[in-house]
């Protein structure tokens, strides 16, 4: 059983900072490195560490030479992403819906061309405050494209200053029976039906 790991997000400051070669190589793992840099890139490449899949992503941009002006190259990104974040009320000024997709387009684009796999790598809004957020903004945002996957932000919990800081509603939570209608559309794939389906299943 091979599955998906996050195991760091980066800039990095060092090499030192990431796992073991033997740490990684021991498991049968696709690991997943988010936004990393060049270095740490070519420091696994150069190890022959063959189970890591590495992810291009960008935060703001609005075309397409922004979003690859930091591109390292088609050797060094199997995944291409971008951050998008929910800031606003969306009651009151839902940009996201539009910027999402507008990104995605571009995203797409650019996958098409590089032959890479698109992902909206980071995104959420936090406490989610708004009851219909999930289908009516970041369903409504994505829908329409091929991307492979969606990664909402943390649940840190009560933080600094009595700050709650988390992403994905918790029982009681307004947007708690818009996520579960969210969880049950068609469109949609958590990991209970990865499982089932077992993609990260194959025979050597």
């Amino acid at each position: 059983m091979v599955s998906a790991r996050f195991v760091c997000r980066a800039p990095l400051a060092s090499a030192s900072e990431l796992p073991t070669k033997r740490a990684v190589a021991k498991e049968r793992t696709i690991h997943v490195i988010v936004q990393t840099n060049t270095n740490a890139v070519l420091f696994w490449i150069r190890r022959k560490v063959q189970n890591l899949l590495y992810v291009y992503n960008a935060a703001f941009f609005s075309r397409k030479k922004d979003f690859l002006e930091r591109y390292a190259g088609n050797t060094y990104a199997d995944i291409i992403s971008f951050d998008a974040y929910q800031f606003d009320d969306p009651r009151v000024n839902n940009d996201f819906v539009a910027d999402v997709d507008n990104r995605l387009l571009i995203l797409e684009q650019v996958a098409r061309e590089k032959n890479k796999i698109s992902a909206l790598a980071e995104s959420g809004y936090e406490t989610t405050p708004y009851a219909e957020w999930w289908t009516k903004c970041l369903w409504k945002a994505i829908v329409s494209h091929n991307i492979s996957y969606v990664l909402v932000w943390r649940n840190a919990g009560l933080i600094d200053n009595n700050h709650w800081h988390y992403y994905v509603p918790k029982k009681g939570d307004v947007s708690e029976a818009d996520f579960k209608k969210f969880y049950k559309l068609p469109g949609t794939l958590f990991q209970k039906n990865v499982t089932k389906e077992k993609l990260y299943q194959w025979k050597l």
